[in-house]
C-alpha cells in the first residue's frame, strides 16, 4: 500500500464516508460506468488480481500502469467480462459481469468498445467490412445507414475514403485507428484500449492520442488505457493508476504521480534498476497477463 504522506489517494474502495454500499452501485445510483470491488482472479496457480478496488468514473481518460505481467491485460478483460474475475465484483454500468447470463453481459459489452494491442483487424475483410461488423450483426440497418455509419466512425479517426483497403495495406498507425472506429461502430460509453502505443512511432503514436483526447472531447467517451510506457499514459490521461502486487497501489492526476515522494512509485516514473520494484520478486514471466 502507499505511505501515508503521499497526495495520491490510495485505492478507490467503497468507504463509509462515500455514501455508496454495494448494493447502491449495483442498482445503478453511482455514475460510474466501471467500478472494480474487491476484485480477485486466479490464473492457474498464480493470483493475479488480489482484492483490487478501483473506480472509472464518466468521461475520464484513465490509465492504467504497471510493470510487464502485473496483471494490467487481465483486469481489463474482467472489467469486460471476457474474463471472470474469481472473487470479488467488476461492475460494468452497475451490473456486476459475474451474476448476468450470457445475453445480458452481450448487452453491456456492446456499451463498452475494447481496441486490442494489435487492432485485431479480420485480414480477409475491408476496412469497411470491420467497421461494418458489428453493426450488422446487432442492429437492424439499411445500407445507405450502414454506409453513413462506417463513413463517420472513420471520420471521426482521421481514417475517410479507406473503406476497401484491406488490412494489410494500413501502417500500424491506420491499424489502430480503424479498430478504434470498428470499436465505436456500436456506439459505445466506454472504449478499453490495451497497448495502443505499442509498436507505433512518435508520430503515429501522437495521432493515435489525439483521437483518444477528440473523442473525450467531442463525445464524452470515457477512456481507459493499458499502459506500461509511463511518459505516454501521464501525457494523455485525467487520471493514472499503478497496478501492482495485485492492488491498485496509487490513483491520481499526472502531477499528483510527478509530484510523489511514494518509493515504488518514484522508481517506476523513473525506471531505476535499484528500489523496492526489484527487491521485490519480479511478476510471473512469459505473456502478459
Amino acid at each position: 500500500m502507499p505511505m501515508e504522506d503521499t497526495p495520491l489517494v490510495a485505492s478507490l474502495a467503497t468507504k463509509p464516508e462515500d455514501g455508496l454500499g454495494i448494493s447502491a452501485v449495483v442498482s445503478g445510483e453511482d455514475d460510474a460506468p466501471i467500478r472494480c470491488i474487491g476484485l480477485r482472479l486466479w490464473l492457474g496457480r498464480n493470483e493475479v488480481l488480489r482484492g483490487l478496488d478501483l473506480t472509472v468514473h464518466r468521461g475520464e481518460i484513465l490509465s492504467i500502469m504497471g510493470r510487464t505481467g502485473s496483471g494490467k491485460s487481465s483486469l481489463l478483460r474482467c472489467m469486460t467480462g471476457l474474463v471472470r474475475p474469481t472473487g470479488g465484483q467488476a461492475l460494468l454500468f452497475g451490473q456486476d459481469v459475474s451474476s448476468v447470463n450470457e445475453d445480458q453481459l452481450n448487452r453491456l459489452r456492446r456499451r463498452a468498445g475494447m481496441v486490442f494491442q494489435s487492432a485485431a483487424l479480420f485480414d480477409s475483410l475491408t476496412v469497411f467490412e470491420n467497421v461494418a461488423f458489428f453493426p450488422r450483426r446487432f442492429r437492424k440497418l439499411d445500407v445507405g445507414a450502414l454506409s453513413a455509419l462506417v463513413a463517420e466512425k472513420l471520420a471521426l479517426v482521421g481514417m475517410e475514403g479507406t473503406e476497401r483497403l484491406m488490412p494489410a495495406e494500413l501502417s500500424g498507425g491506420m491499424a489502430k485507428r480503424v479498430g478504434i472506429a470498428r470499436a465505436l461502430a456500436s456506439e459505445p460509453e466506454v472504449i478499453l484500449y490495451d497497448e495502443p502505443e505499442a509498436g507505433l512511432d512518435p508520430i503515429m503514436r501522437g495521432t493515435v492520442d489525439s483521437v483518444i483526447r477528440g473523442l473525450r472531447d467531442s463525445l464524452g467517451m470515457t477512456s481507459v488505457i493499458v499502459s506500461h510506457h509511463v511518459d505516454h499514459a501521464l501525457s494523455i490521461s485525467d487520471r493514472a493508476a499503478l497496478l501492482h502486487d495485485g492492488v491498485i497501489h496509487v490513483v491520481g492526476r499526472p502531477d499528483e504521480f510527478h509530484a510523489s515522494e511514494d518509493p515504488l512509485l518514484r522508481q517506476f516514473i523513473t525506471g531505476s534498476a535499484e528500489g523496492p520494484l526489484t527487491d521485490a520478486p519480479a511478476p510471473g514471466a512469459g505473456e502478459e497477463v
